[in-house]
C-alpha cells in the first residue's frame, strides 16, 4: 500500500524544554479523512544541528514500528528527558516513514527548539 495521509514534507515547527520529555503524536487518514492502516511501516525521528551530518551524529534518532493502533493510523514519538537534557538551541528534525515494500516518504519536518531549563532541582539525571 502507498503511502498516504500526510503530504510530503509538511513543515511543522517545534518547541520543547531542556530536560522534559516530549510526544510527538500522529495520526495518519487518506484524502477522504480516513484512517491509513501502518501495520508493517517503520516511523523514523532524528534530529540534528547540522543537515549534513550523518544519521550515526545526529542528537537523537528513534525508529518505531510498534504503533499505539496501526490499524487505525495511530502512533508516535516518545523524547524521554534524559535524551533531551543535553539539547540546547535550535535543530533540524524530520519523521519519515517506510512501508512494506521499502516506499520511504518524509512527512513532515522542521526545526525543533529546546529552550534552556531554568529549573534544575527536578532533573532525574
Amino acid at each position: 500500500m502507498p503511502i498516504m495521509g500526510a503530504k510530503a514534507k509538511n513543515v511543522v515547527n517545534l518547541d520543547a524544554g531542556q530536560g522534559e520529555d516530549f510526544d510527538i503524536f500522529l495520526n495518519f487518514k487518506d484524502s477522504n479523512g480516513y484512517a491509513v492502516d501502518i501495520t508493517g511501516w517503520k516511523l523514523s525521528l532524528t534530529i540534528k544541528d547540522k543537515i549534513s551530518k550523518p544519521d550515526s551524529s545526529a542528537a537523537f534518532q528513534l525508529d518505531v514500528t510498534t504503533h499505539a493502533d496501526a490499524l487505525n493510523g495511530v502512533s508516535g514519538f516518545h523524547l524521554p528527558h534524559l535524551s533531551t537534557k543535553d539539547l540546547d538551541g535550535i535543530y533540524q528534525y524530520d519523521i519519515q516513514a517506510v512501508a512494506p515494500g521499502n516506499q520511504i516518504k518524509t512527512i513532515m519536518r522542521g526545526t525543533f527548539r529546546f529552550d534552556y531549563a531554568i529549573t534544575q532541582r527536578n532533573s532525574l539525571v
